[in-house]
């Protein structure tokens, strides 16, 4: 039977790549959990945000149109544009934004 912790410095192998990247080695274990909860989702919110922004084509969208067109609350879609981003699909409008529905200025999304 192996008695190291499930999580911690001691088990740095159960932690891999998708969880280290949705929280940091440092944080509770709850956090750790979390990421852990979410894992199965991300991969389609990422998809469905994809799809979104290239039907969108030069006009972009916001992380808020996003969320109207997916059906996946603005925080966690922007989590999945922010994956794309770093992925290199999708990229910030230069100078583009638009007004959200409190008066304040969004980011436009697009696709590359």
């Amino acid at each position: 039977m192996n008695d190291r912790p499930l999580f911690g410095p001691a088990s740095d192998v159960a932690v891999t790549y998708p969880v280290r990247r949705m929280a940091r080695r440092t944080d509770p274990h709850t956090s750790i959990l979390a990421a852990l909860d979410v894992l199965p989702h991300t991969a389609n919110g990422r998809m469905r945000a994809l799809v979104a922004l290239r039907a969108a084509g030069e006009r972009g969208l916001t992380d808020f149109e996003l969320e109207e067109l997916t059906g996946i609350k603005q925080t966690s879609i922007g989590k999945r544009r922010l994956d794309l981003m770093r992925l290199g699909l999708v990229v910030a409008k230069e100078g583009a934004r638009r007004p959200t529905s409190s008066r304040s200025l969004a980011q436009v999304w697009i696709a590359v």
